[in-house]
């Protein structure tokens, strides 16, 4: 398994793990929402791959304390999908 950052080709393949969760997506709506969060210095995105598919992403924000100095991330999205054990 590979886990990198996000790129503008994935698109099709996140929607599809995010349409597995139930969350129906056209891909041109998840590009102009990927684009917005691409380009945001706080967002990032990470993939995780097997054979050149898609099996995960995460999203992470970063964000600043209010009780201390420095920033924090948060994980504000999560998908995996199901590897049964014929696949692994």
């Amino acid at each position: 398994m590979k886990v990198r950052e996000a790129t503008k080709t994935d698109v099709p393949q996140m929607v599809s793990l995010i349409e597995q969760l139930g969350y129906p997506t056209a891909i041109e709506q998840f590009e102009q929402r990927f684009e917005k969060i691409f380009t945001n210095p706080c967002y990032h995105t990470l993939v995780a791959e097997v054979e050149n598919q898609l099996v995960g992403m995460a999203g992470l924000c970063t964000d600043l304390f209010y009780e201390y100095d420095g920033s924090y991330v948060r994980i504000v999205a999560l998908l995996l999908i199901q590897i049964t054990e014929e696949e692994a």
